[in-house]
């Protein structure tokens, strides 16, 4: 090689080592996401570290209260065009709340999207088109009452199937100087669960009960059982039965006092059980899982899961797209192996134990579940939270709240331009 050779090479090789390192130093890159508190947890950092190691895109996770305070703060960003990259919200009946066609991106020719379970497509999906991927820490949305194991075993309780049963265990656990049922009205969403699971008991029977008042045929007002579970809550504290700060307490509070067996019973998701790990490792296997107690064909309810959606404006596509790609495999892995749950993804393996394994071998295994009201309504009832806390307080009556949410809903689907409104 001659000498003038000699030194091209090494400037050719110089140059090359230089676009190399600033190479990899573009490739670190941060994209925002912007979930629910309780629906980031503490796995999920873990599991963003190894998205971040393996692909170079590190995330911004902005955490929002949860309930009504945080949608609000949601949809103030994006009214004022602001959605950071990645934007988590529930599927189902809520997605049309944010106007997918307006403000989230298409991802069905996403890589990530080939790795979606058949049974959690719909609910990411508006209109037929796929938009979101569903969030690992709340799971399949199973919905039904978590009880304390110990308190039960110390008080020689027997599960309730039937409402009359069930007041007989609060009573029993009310003279045990403990809380029967725990009640967290200052976090709005948690008013839901109760009618959420009467719901899925209504399909149950009646196929047709959801698609009706969906297409204007039947009213909420006009169905004794669905009154029946607008008043459960406001019973409850009639009867002394639930912790005496229900106006004021809260989720975090209420899981506490449940594996504390401090509460017998807390009306909640199987996405508490990525909580209870998360705080209490050492007590989670004191919980234990059955569905609400009506008359004894009772069912767990399912809700759509919390989705990750993509905000049609993001300016960092191609690294959505990476980091979601090693979210669906690789995160999921990762998650799943430190954390309980039945995973929504092809070539993840589950990870059953405690009440997770309860749910799954005796009610979703045996068919025993049906959808709550937001799956299957075109667009989930206005001001849903704040007419579950008024009717468990007293303020209104169970027909005036479920002419409420019928004003409401037939409002929202005109707006809309749904077909029978």
């Amino acid at each position: 090689m001659r000498k003038g050779q000699i030194y091209l090479a090494m400037f050719l090789m110089a140059g090359l080592l230089i676009s190399c390192n600033g190479a990899g130093k573009s490739k670190k890159e941060t994209i925002s996401i912007i979930p629910n508190a309780s629906w980031w947890l503490e796995p999920m950092d873990a599991m963003a570290k190894v998205i971040e190691d393996n692909t170079g895109v590190g995330v911004d996770v902005q955490k929002v209260p949860d309930g009504a305070e945080g949608q609000n703060i949601l949809k103030t960003k994006q009214a004022a065009n602001e959605l950071p990259d990645l934007v988590c919200w529930a599927g189902g009946s809520f997605l049309t709340q944010l106007n997918p066609k307006e403000s989230l991106m298409p991802i069905t020719d996403f890589a990530a999207a080939k790795s979606i379970l058949e049974g959690a497509i719909d609910p990411m999906s508006f209109q037929g088109t796929l938009y979101g991927l569903p969030l690992c820490s709340n799971g399949w949305g199973f919905e039904g009452v978590l009880y304390s194991k110990p308190l039960f075993q110390e008080l020689g309780l027997k599960i309730p199937t039937t409402t009359e049963e069930l007041w007989v265990v609060c009573e029993a656990i009310k003279t045990a100087g403990k809380v029967p049922w725990w009640m967290s009205l200052k976090d709005t969403w948690t008013a839901t669960q109760v009618p959420e699971n009467y719901w899925a008991w209504i399909v149950a029977k009646d196929s047709t009960f959801t698609q009706r008042i969906a297409n204007n045929t039947l009213k909420l007002v006009n169905s004794p059982e669905y009154l029946e579970a607008l008043g459960f809550n406001n019973t409850i504290i009639k009867k002394g039965y639930c912790n005496a700060d229900y106006s004021t307490a809260t989720y975090d509070a209420g899981l506490k006092a449940l594996v504390d067996g401090d509460a017998g019973m807390y009306p909640q998701g199987a996405w508490a059980f990525g909580n209870i790990e998360a705080n209490y490792p050492d007590k989670k296997d004191n919980i234990g899982f059955f569905a609400q107690p009506v008359d004894g064909n009772n069912v767990i309810a399912v809700s759509p899961m919390i989705g990750i959606f993509v905000s049609k404006n993001t300016k960092k596509l191609d690294a959505v797209k990476k980091w979601l790609e090693s979210y669906v495999t690789l995160g999921q892995q990762t998650y799943y192996a430190s954390s309980t749950g039945l995973p929504m993804y092809k070539s993840v393996k589950p990870n059953l134990s405690g009440a997770y394994k309860e749910v799954v071998e005796n009610y979703f295994d045996k068919g025993k579940w049906a959808y709550n009201q937001q799956v299957g309504l075109p667009i989930m009832f206005p001001d849903w939270e704040p007419t579950q806390v008024s009717v468990s307080a007293g303020e209104t009556t169970p027909p005036e709240a479920a002419a409420m949410l019928d004003r409401g809903l037939a409002d929202a689907c005109k707006m809309i331009g749904w077909p029978g409104w």
